[in-house]
C-alpha cells in the first residue's frame, strides 16, 4: 500500500511542476500576465515569445550591427531589414564607403532601400549602391577586396557616399524592404520566392536542419502550401503568409522552426519515418497534395477508454484577444488588431489573450488571425483527458475523433486531439478539446453552438427555407412576358426575417430578383435580363435573420422551371427568330400572319393558316406553297404570270416566251445586274465570274484568263502574267513600268524578230557597265569592268565565231574560229568522277583509269580502275562503298583489275534492275593494267587515265592511261614526267589492239648486251639506249620497224616494243618494262 501512495504522491508532483511550467510559458508569451486559456496554449506547445533583436526592437526601428564575420540570418517573405557593416574603408580616403550584409542568399531582392529612415530617392549628396543576391557564384566587389570568392552565399550591399554628408553622417543606419530567400517549390524546378508558411517550413528543413527529401511527406507538405495559398472567402490575400528575418542569436533553431509552426497554426509530427505537417483547421491533407474536410479518425466509448482514466472540466475562456504585427503599410511599424466579449468583461472582468505574431505583415491576415483565437477561446465548452485501449495508436495531433460518455449530451461530442502521451503502463494517453467547425469558417463569424445554453443566438446563420417550388405563370391576358412565381416554406427559427431570391439562366451567374418572408408566393418577370424564351431559370434562396445574419447561397439550385419559348403582345406572338400572330402556336390553323420561320421554312405569310397573300379581297398567289400560281396585270399586252412551274411576262419594250427567252426592242438596266447562275449566249454563269471554255472573267481574283489545262495567260490590273507546262516559263509583263519576268524555265520553239542593235540588254551600257546584250547580230556578255567575257557570232562578219572567258587577252578561256573550224582553249580544266575534281589535265585524278574503246562514246569523259588483290563482288572494296543507286550509276563502266590472277572486270548493271562485276577477256588491256598494277604508285587502288582532246599534262607516271583519239586509240605511260614538266610523245606507248605496223629488220642475228649499272646510262652498243629505275628505253635507228622480243639471262620477257615504223622519227622509241634489276644481267634482243 505504501508504494502505491508513494507512486500516487509523486505522479501529483509531476503533475503540479507541469502545471507551473505551464503558466510559466502561457504569462511569458502573453505579454501581460493575466490569466490564459492553456488548452488553446497546448495546441502550439512551446512556440517562443518573439525576441528582441535588430531587426524586431522595443523601439519599432530596424538596427545595424557591426560586428566580426558574416550575417547569418534567413529572411522569409517580405519584411524591412537592416544587416550587419561588414567592412568600412579607410577614414582619410575621399568617400564613404561601408559593405552592409543582410543575409543568407541566394534572395529575390530590394523592394525599397532606406538610409537613417530616409528613402534612397530622397538622397541628395552623391551615393550609389550595387547589390548582390547572394548566390554560390557572385563575385566581391572589387572596392573593398580581390578574393573573388568572398561574402558568397551572402546577400549584401556594397554603398558609396559622400564623406560628411548631412542626410548620410559617418555611420548611416541602413535599411530596406526585401523579398527575401529563394526557396525550392514543392512542386519542383528553380528555387523562386516564396511567402508561404509551408513552403518556408520545407526549406527550413532542408537548408537549416539538414534533412532530406526523402525524410519528408512531399504530399503533406504540398497540402500544407494549399492551405496557406488558399483566399478565404470574402478576402483578398491567402490564408496565412509568413514574412520574418531570423536574426537573432537569442532565437535558437528549434525557437525559430516553431514560430513557423505558429504562422499556420500548426506543428510537424513523425508518421511512418516521415516528417509531417499538422494544423489546426476544418481542412486536413488528403494524402495526395490537397485538401479534404475533416473526417473522424477515432470514437471513443466506454469500452475503449480505459477505465477511471477519463477526466474532465470546463475551458476557462479569454474574453479579450490582442494580436500584435508588423504593419507594411505603416513602415512595418508595430499594430495590433483586438476582439473583445463586451457581456463577459462586465460579468467577468478583461481576460486576455494576446501574441506577437512579427511575421504578419498584413492587416488582414491579423485580423482573420484575431478572429481565430477569439473564437478559439470563447467557443469550446469542455476539454478531457483519457487513456484508450489498443486502436487508437494511430491517432496524431489535430485529429477529431468522438467521445460517447454518460454525461449529458456527449453522445459522439466532437474532440479535437490537442496533446498525445503515455500513462504509468505505456498506454496512449490524451488530451481533448470540444471541436466546432464554425470557428474556422472563412469569414470568422458565427456564433457557435455550446451545451452552455439552450436559448437560440440572434447571431446564428438562420436555416434555409424548404419546399421551394417555381412556376411560370401569365402576369396578363393580352401581354404575357414570362412571369416566374416563386413559393416556399420558411425556416422554423425564431430570428428569421426573410429569403432573397436569386436567379439565372446558366446555374452560374444569379441575380437578385426579390425577397419574400414565405408568406405569399414571390412573382417576378426577370425576361431579358435573366433568362430569354425558352431558357431554364434556376432558383436560389438564402435566410436572413433579424439581425442581418445572412445565409450561405445554396451550392446547388433550390429548384428550376423551363420559360415558355414564346411571349405575347395583343394578338401577336414572338418566339425563337419569328413573329406570328393568331394562335400560340406558329403552326396552328388559326396562325394567319408570319414573319420569319414556318416549318422550318424562311417566309412572310398572310391569309388563312397564312399560307396566301390577300390583297383587295383577291388572292392573285401562294394558295399553297410550292404549288400555288401568281398574276398581276392588265390583260395580254402587259403581265407578270407564275403557272406554278413558269415565269412569262410582257409589257410594252418587253416580253419573255413561254419558254423563258427574253426580248426587248430596247432596254435600258440601271444599277448592278448580279447573277450567280445560267448563262448568257454561250457564257456561263457563276458566281463572281462568267465563262466559256479556255476563258473567264473573274471578278473575285480581278482578272481575264484564257487557259488550255495548266497553261494559262492572265490580264490583271497589275499586267500580263502566264505559265505554259511545255516551256516551263512563268511570265510577267508588268503595267508599271518594270522589267519583264520570267521567273523559271526556259523559252522554246518562238521566233522573235529583231530590228535594233539593243533589242534586250540587262543595263543601260553593258560595254562600260556590264551585262548582257543581244541583238541581231550576236549575243554578248560583259563584266562590270566593260571586259567581254562571253560573245556567240550569228551575223555578219565572223558568223559562227564564239568566245567564253577572255582568251584573246592570253588568259584562260575558250575560242571557236567557225571558218577555220578551230576549237582553241587555254586554261585548267576540272574533270570530275563522281565525288571529285581537278585543276588541269595533269593534276593526278584518283578517279580516273583504264577506259575500254569499245565502250568510250558511253562514257561521261572519266572512268576508274581499281587495283586491288581478289576476285570483285558487291560485298568487298571497292563497290561495298557504293551504297546508293546514284554512286553505282556514277562507277558504271569501272574497271578492276586482280593483280592475283591477273584478270579484269567491268562494274555494269546486271540488266534485272541490279549491278554486277564481268570478267573482261581482253588480254592486252589486262596486260597494260598489269603493268599499271606494277608501277610504284599504285597503292592507293587506283590509276589515272587521260582523255582525247589534248596531249596529257604532267604530272604522270608509268602505267597511267591515254585514249588519245575517239577511235578508241590506247597508250601507256612508260616515262614518268613531274608537275611541270614537257609533255613528249615518247613518253607514251601503244596498247593492245592499236596500229602497229609488220616488223622487218635487216639483221638477223640477236642482238644482246650486259647491262653496266643501274643509272641512266647510255650503253656501248650500236643503237641509242637509256636505263631508268626498271624500265629500258632504246633508241633504233632509221630504217629499223617492227617487233623486238626481250629475254633476260635467257627467260622471255613481254614483247614490250611497238609501231617501229623505221622512219627515223619519234617513234623510233621502244621500252622495255618489268625488269626489276638489270645490273649484270644479260639482256638479249631478237627481231619478231
Amino acid at each position: 500500500m505504501g508504494g502505491a501512495v508513494d507512486w500516487v504522491k509523486d505522479r501529483v508532483e509531476d503533475a503540479f511542476d507541469l502545471a507551473v511550467d505551464v503558466l510559466d510559458v502561457a504569462f511569458e508569451y502573453s505579454g501581460a500576465g493575466l490569466v490564459l486559456d492553456f488548452i488553446s496554449d497546448s495546441l502550439m506547445p512551446g512556440v517562443p515569445d518573439m525576441p528582441s533583436s535588430p531587426t524586431y526592437t522595443e523601439s519599432d526601428r530596424v538596427l545595424n550591427t557591426i560586428k566580426e564575420g558574416v550575417p547569418v540570418s534567413r529572411c522569409y517573405g517580405r519584411c524591412k531589414i537592416g544587416g550587419n557593416k561588414l567592412r568600412f574603408n579607410d577614414s582619410d580616403d575621399s568617400d564613404l564607403r561601408i559593405i552592409v550584409g543582410h543575409c543568407r542568399g541566394p534572395v529575390a531582392g530590394f523592394v525599397s532601400m532606406q538610409i537613417n529612415d530616409i528613402d534612397w530617392d530622397d538622397l541628395t549628396g552623391n551615393h550609389s549602391k550595387t547589390e548582390y543576391i547572394g548566390d554560390r557564384t557572385q563575385v566581391s566587389d572589387d572596392r573593398f577586396t580581390t578574393q573573388t570568392s568572398a561574402y558568397r552565399s551572402i546577400a549584401y550591399t556594397a554603398f558609396t557616399f559622400q564623406k560628411n554628408d548631412k542626410q548620410v553622417g559617418h555611420n548611416p543606419n541602413i535599411t530596406g524592404v526585401m523579398d527575401g530567400l529563394l526557396c525550392p517549390p514543392l512542386a519542383g524546378g528553380a528555387d523562386t520566392f516564396t511567402r508561404c508558411p509551408g513552403v518556408a517550413l520545407y526549406d527550413w528543413y532542408l537548408n537549416v536542419e539538414g534533412y532530406t527529401p526523402d525524410e519528408l511527406d512531399l504530399n503533406a507538405f504540398k497540402s500544407l502550401e494549399a492551405l496557406c495559398d488558399e483566399i478565404p472567402t470574402g478576402g483578398t490575400l491567402p490564408r496565412y503568409r509568413f514574412d520574418f528575418n531570423v536574426d537573432s542569436s537569442e532565437t535558437t533553431m528549434n525557437d525559430a522552426k516553431k514560430l513557423i509552426w505558429s504562422s499556420f497554426n500548426g506543428m510537424v509530427v513523425m508518421d511512418q519515418g516521415k516528417l509531417k505537417p499538422v494544423w489546426d483547421s476544418a481542412q486536413m491533407a488528403d494524402g495526395v497534395g490537397g485538401l479534404t474536410a475533416k473526417t473522424v479518425s477515432h470514437a471513443f466509448d466506454l469500452d475503449n477508454i480505459v477505465k477511471r482514466s477519463f477526466s474532465w472540466k470546463p475551458v476557462e475562456r479569454a474574453n479579450v484577444v490582442r494580436i500584435h504585427y508588423k504593419d507594411s503599410e505603416n513602415d512595418y511599424k508595430t499594430s495590433s488588431v483586438e476582439l473583445r466579449d463586451k457581456a463577459d468583461i462586465a460579468e467577468n472582468g478583461e481576460i486576455l489573450y494576446e501574441e506577437k505574431a512579427w511575421y504578419i505583415t498584413d492587416s488582414e491576415i491579423a485580423s482573420r488571425r484575431c478572429r481565430y483565437k477569439f473564437n478559439k477561446k470563447r467557443y469550446p465548452d469542455f476539454s478531457c483527458t483519457l487513456s484508450a485501449l489498443s486502436g487508437a495508436g494511430h491517432l496524431e495531433q489535430y485529429d477529431l475523433v468522438t467521445v460517447t460518455h454518460v454525461l449529458p449530451g456527449w453522445t459522439e461530442k466532437q474532440f479535437i486531439v490537442t496533446n498525445i502521451s503515455e500513462d504509468e503502463l505505456g498506454r496512449p494517453k490524451f488530451s481533448l478539446e470540444a471541436y466546432f467547425p464554425g470557428i474556422y469558417d472563412d469569414a470568422q463569424a458565427g456564433e457557435q453552438p455550446n451545451y452552455g445554453t439552450t436559448l437560440p443566438s440572434p447571431y446564428k446563420t438562420p436555416d434555409a427555407s424548404t419546399g421551394v417550388t417555381a412556376a411560370v405563370v401569365s402576369v396578363g391576358t393580352n401581354y404575357n412576358f414570362d412571369a416566374v412565381r416563386v413559393e416556399f416554406t420558411p425556416p422554423n427559427d425564431p430570428f428569421y426575417s426573410y429569403s432573397e431570391v436569386y436567379a439565372s439562366k446558366d446555374d452560374a451567374t444569379y441575380y437578385y430578383v426579390g425577397k419574400s418572408d414565405g408568406s405569399s408566393a414571390l412573382t417576378f418577370n426577370a425576361l431579358g435580363v435573366v433568362y430569354e424564351p425558352g431558357d431554364t431559370c434556376y432558383i436560389k434562396l438564402r435566410s436572413v435573420s433579424e439581425n442581418g445574419v445572412l445565409g450561405p447561397l445554396p451550392a446547388q439550385a433550390d429548384t428550376y422551371v423551363t420559360v415558355l419559348p414564346t411571349m405575347r403582345l395583343a394578338g401577336f406572338y414572338a418566339g425563337g427568330d419569328s413573329l406570328w400572330g393568331g394562335a400560340s402556336a406558329i403552326g396552328n390553323a388559326a396562325t394567319n400572319i408570319v414573319l420569319g420561320r414556318l416549318a422550318s421554312v424562311p417566309k412572310l405569310a398572310l391569309g388563312p393558316s397564312a399560307d396566301s397573300i390577300t390583297v383587295g379581297g383577291a388572292q392573285p398567289g401562294f394558295i399553297a406553297d410550292g404549288t400555288g400560281r401568281m398574276y398581276a396585270g392588265n390583260g395580254a399586252s402587259k403581265y407578270f404570270k407564275w403557272d406554278g412551274d413558269n415565269i412569262s411576262w410582257a409589257g410594252t419594250n418587253t416580253s419573255l416566251s413561254p419558254g423563258g427567252l427574253f426580248t426587248a426592242l430596247s432596254a435600258v438596266i440601271q444599277g448592278t445586274v448580279t447573277a450567280s447562275g445560267g448563262a448568257i449566249g454561250g457564257w456561263n454563269i457563276a458566281n463572281n465570274k462568267i465563262s466559256i471554255p479556255g476563258i473567264e472573267l473573274d471578278q473575285a481574283n480581278q482578272r481575264i484568263r484564257a487557259f488550255t489545262g495548266s497553261n494559262y495567260v492572265d490580264i490583271t490590273p497589275d499586267g500580263i502574267t502566264g505559265y505554259d507546262s511545255q516551256m516551263g516559263v512563268v511570265f510577267k509583263l508588268s503595267t508599271d513600268g518594270s522589267p519583264p519576268e520570267f521567273s523559271a524555265g526556259i523559252i522554246k520553239e518562238t521566233v522573235y524578230k529583231m530590228y535594233t542593235s539593243g533589242v534586250i540588254r540587262t543595263s543601260e551600257d553593258p560595254e562600260t557597265e556590264g551585262g548582257l546584250l543581244i541583238n541581231k547580230d550576236r549575243l554578248s556578255g560583259y563584266n562590270s569592268a566593260g571586259k567581254k567575257l562571253l560573245d556567240f557570232v550569228f551575223g555578219g562578219d565572223n558568223q559562227g565565231d564564239a568566245y567564253i572567258g577572255d582568251y584573246d587577252s592570253g588568259k584562260s578561256g575558250l575560242k571557236y574560229d567557225h571558218s577555220a573550224e578551230l576549237l582553241d582553249y587555254r586554261g585548267r580544266m576540272t574533270i570530275s568522277s563522281g565525288s571529285s575534281g581537278y585543276g588541269n589535265l595533269g593534276d593526278k585524278p584518283s578517279s580516273l583509269s583504264g577506259i575500254n574503246p569499245t565502250e568510250y562514246a558511253m562514257l561521261t569523259n572519266s572512268i576508274e580502275t581499281h587495283f586491288y588483290n581478289g576476285v570483285p563482288t558487291l560485298s568487298n572494296t571497292p563497290a561495298v562503298g557504293w551504297t546508293t543507286t546514284e554512286l553505282k550509276e556514277v562507277h558504271k563502266g569501272d574497271l578492276y583489275y586482280d593483280k592475283d590472277s591477273g584478270f579484269t572486270y567491268r562494274f555494269l548493271d546486271d540488266g534485272q534492275g541490279g549491278y554486277e562485276w564481268v570478267r573482261n577477256p581482253d588480254s592486252e588491256i589486262a596486260l597494260a593494267l598489269q603493268m599499271a598494277a606494277d608501277a610504284q604508285d599504285t597503292a592507293d587502288g587506283k590509276r589515272k587515265t587521260y582523255i582525247p582532246g589534248a596531249d596529257p599534262i604532267p604530272p604522270y607516271d608509268p602505267g597511267d592511261l591515254w585514249v588519245y583519239d575517239a577511235a578508241g586509240g590506247l597508250k601507256q605511260c612508260v616515262v614518268a614526267k613531274p608537275s611541270g614538266g614537257t609533255y613528249a610523245a615518247s613518253d607514251w606507248a601503244l596498247v593492245g589492239d592499236s596500229p602497229k605496223t609488220v616488223f622487218s629488220w635487216d639483221g638477223s642475228e640477236a642482238i644482246n648486251t650486259q647491262a653496266t649499272e643501274s643509272t641512266a646510262d647510255a650503253w656501248s652498243f650500236s643503237m641509242a639506249e637509256a636505263f631508268e629505275g626498271a624500265v629500258i628505253e632504246i633508241e633504233f635507228e632509221d630504217g629499223f620497224a617492227g617487233d623486238i622480243e626481250v629475254s633476260l639471262n635467257g627467260e622471255n620477257l613481254t614483247t614490250v616494243i611497238y609501231d617501229c615504223e623505221g622512219d627515223g622519227g619519234d617513234d623510233e622509241i621502244g621500252h622495255i618494262i618489268d625488269l626489276e634489276n638489270t645490273d649484270g644481267q644479260i639482256i638479249d634482243m631478237e627481231a619478231q
